[in-house]
């Protein structure tokens, strides 16, 4: 249960901020992951690769306008 100061914070912060914070949360778990795999898997499976995306970028995709055939 959040304490009421921590949950003003976290809405004053916006939802953006806390869905950064959880996906470098989820990143850096990822990270953790992998150093426990094998080292064959870790050269297929790299978590920084799959993840290091801005927010921008994400957002500036969606709103592609496709050209009409």
């Amino acid at each position: 249960m959040l304490s009421p100061i921590a949950l003003s914070i976290a809405i004053r912060s916006g939802l953006v901020s806390t869905l950064k914070y959880l996906l470098i949360s989820f990143k850096e778990l990822l990270m953790l992951f992998s150093s426990f795999l094998p080292f064959s898997s870790q050269a297929s499976f790299n978590p920084t690769v799959l993840l290091n995306t801005n927010f921008e970028g994400v957002e500036s995709l969606s709103t592609v306008k496709y050209p009409k055939r």
